[in-house]
């Protein structure tokens, strides 16, 4: 009983209501610590969350590009040698096949095309008439004997070729390469494309076959994994085709049913195979995100579908809930040891009135300390906002960058093709000359080196073309000084930048633009501003299904201003959002990755640098509409 009366003594708690008023205080003193700790916890998790999810999301959008591009290019080659003159010529309805001459033209193409295993032709029946081989272990092509072909009427891929529409590419499903019934060692991962041949074209029936090796290209996917976030390819199936514990790769071709997703998770399986994309889906403790990608060639979809799935484990995952907790305990600690403190000098104050001033100069310096964290903690936000915007620009120069490559790769290929078919026929008349050079032989070179000579020339003219448009965006976008530009020509280089993810997402653009509106100003922050427009469509406007579509017009309504119309026809926004879709941080896709900060620096960008005005609004068939008003010729900067 002494003790506890020298304990309330000591606290000020010697008297009823103070009693009372301490144990209120108390009470409010560990409600505020609490509440402030779990607002805390919660702020560092979803940034970190925030964080990986970006992550996740830039990874597949790299891994996907890699993919389709790789598709891209199959599909092209595939083309470019079913329309190949002495591929043509050898397979001839109107004579037998010539296999010298087409096993010629296949080791021809081993000098202009990579990562190739084999290219085949198989009549009708399912034979092999012709084969060349190209692999690492070989150090130049090897064509194969006759009696050393083999009868592939039973495989897969030449059933459903046989079928297929004339002149289409057909694209296989990615397994493993099999010689004589037995999987080919080491593993050479192998995607098959091919084409039907002899369907009104002047060609005898069969299939042209070319297996494409993808040993280079799982290899660098799976490179993209590290301790923190691994990267994982999985067929239509559910069977592994790159995970991190290799011996599960490859299930359904070594006959390991159980190397399966579908079987090991079938609830993930299930909400993988739905349609809507996952990106930062917290499974069991784990971070996961998915991506499916299908294969398309031309604008026929074939049913073949891999998953690219981006997972962070539950070690990683529990470091950052550790984190998370570690900051949030300090914070309660400070808060509720500030708090009781603050509660003693209360009890003190009301029984001791005489060093109300000294504890009230105490807590004036807790509270100032407390401040000068939250000042340092607001410049900490501030900085991460700076480099969201740093980490957009640096996107859109990648994405600028991977549509200039995709570009230059067909026309360069094809004049590649061009220069190996002039030489073939260069070397044919050589022999037509020494051993007789005829009229009609003259007549054929003439009109096929004339026709390889304009192919080549507009191939060239091509690259040259995205080259020069290439090197007007950068210096644009580079420069800060004013310039004299044509509205028509800023557009066409950001168009030709933006044409291969468009193509991937099936959106249509229409540009009508009239070709003499010039102007002085910035042509670097107008591609920004339009290129901002194009990407926010691209990632919110449009669901699955539908016809997506993209308009961009522009005119001269106004003595000295030009106006510039934009407009999708995807989903829209809510009217409620309309008057806020300008604020920063303002975004209906913030699961996604998304920050909220596009459309708030094209505002800036048009009010600020080109002193303009940005209207939104929603048109009567839907979609989104954007109406830029800017001066035809732009106000110098201050410095």
């Amino acid at each position: 009983m002494k003790a506890a009366a020298w304990l309330c003594s000591r606290l000020y708690l010697d008297q009823p209501a103070l009693r009372r008023r301490a144990l209120i205080m108390g009470l409010l003193v560990l409600a505020v610590s609490c509440s402030a700790s779990l607002i805390l916890w919660q702020k560092l998790h979803s940034d970190r969350l925030r964080a990986l999810t970006i992550r996740h999301d830039a990874l597949l959008s790299a891994a996907s590009a890699d993919i389709s591009r790789e598709l891209g290019d199959i599909s092209r080659i595939m083309k470019l040698m079913y329309l190949d003159t002495g591929v043509r010529r050898a397979l001839s309805s109107d004579a037998d096949v010539n296999s010298g001459q087409l096993a010629a033209r296949f080791v021809n193409f081993s000098g202009a095309l990579g990562n190739l295993l084999q290219i085949r032709w198989l009549d009708a029946d399912g034979n092999e008439r012709v084969r060349v081989d190209f692999n690492s272990r070989l150090t130049v092509p090897v064509v194969t004997a006759e009696k050393d072909l083999q009868n592939k009427s039973s495989r897969y891929y030449f059933r459903e070729a046989i079928r297929y529409p004339p002149g289409q590419v057909y694209l296989s499903e990615i397994d493993l390469n099999i010689e004589h019934d037995e999987i080919v060692t080491p593993y050479e991962p192998t995607l098959r494309a091919a084409v039907r041949t002899g369907i009104d074209d002047g060609l005898q029936a069969g299939v042209l076959i070319v297996n494409y090796d993808l040993s280079a290209l799982l290899r660098g996917l799976a490179s993209m994994s590290d301790e923190a976030l691994s990267l994982s390819l999985v067929d239509q199936y559910g069977f592994w085709l790159i995970n991190r514990q290799q011996e599960k790769e490859w299930g359904r071709d070594t006959g390991h049913s159980d190397f399966n997703l579908a079987q090991e998770d079938p609830a993930l399986w299930q909400r993988i195979g739905s349609q809507r994309p996952l990106l930062g889906l917290d499974w069991h403790g784990e971070l996961i995100s998915c991506r499916r990608i299908n294969f398309v060639a031309g604008s026929e979809e074939q049913g073949r579908t891999v998953f690219l799935l981006a997972d962070t484990p539950r070690a990683v995952m529990h470091g950052v809930l550790l984190n998370n907790t570690g900051p949030a305990a300090i914070l309660f600690l400070i808060l509720f040891l500030s708090g009781s403190r603050l509660l003693i000098y209360d009890m003190r104050n009301m029984s001791v009135q005489n060093s109300l001033s000294e504890q009230l100069e105490h807590d004036k310096q807790a509270l100032i300390e407390t401040n000068q964290q939250l000042n340092q903690s607001i410049s900490e936000q501030q900085l991460l906002q700076d480099e969201l915007v740093e980490t957009r620009k640096l996107s859109a120069l990648g994405m600028m960058v991977a549509g200039v490559a995709h570009e230059l790769n067909t026309p360069v290929g094809g004049a590649i093709m061009m220069a190996s078919d002039l030489a073939e026929e260069n070397r044919i008349l050589k022999q037509a000359f020494h051993a007789g050079l005829s009229r009609k032989a003259l007549e054929t070179y003439i009109g096929n080196a004339d026709e390889a000579l304009r192919l080549l020339s507009n191939n060239l003219s091509r690259a040259k073309s995205t080259i020069d448009s290439f090197k007007r965006l950068a210096i644009d976008r580079a420069s800060d000084e004013q310039t004299d530009f044509v509205l028509n020509q800023v557009v066409d280089d950001l168009v030709n930048s933006m044409r291969p993810l468009l193509k991937r997402e099936h959106i249509r653009l229409d540009v009508r633009l009239p070709e003499d509106i010039s102007m002085t100003g910035y042509p670097g922050v107008i591609s920004q501003i339009l290129q901002n427009l194009m990407v926010n469509s691209v990632r919110h406007a449009f669901g699955s299904a539908g016809e997506h579509r993209i308009t961009l017009t522009a005119g001269c309504e106004e003595p000295g201003r030009v106006r510039i119309y934009y407009a999708d026809n995807g989903r829209g926004v809510e009217e409620t959002m309309l008057g806020r879709m300008f604020d920063p941080f303002i975004t209906s896709a913030r699961g996604e990755g998304s920050t909220g900060l596009g459309l708030h620096l094209v505002q800036q960008w048009v009010s600020r640098i080109l002193h303009g005005s940005i209207k939104v609004s929603t048109p009567q068939g839907g979609g989104l509409a954007f109406v830029i008003t800017i001066p035809r010729n732009t106000p110098e900067q201050n410095s």
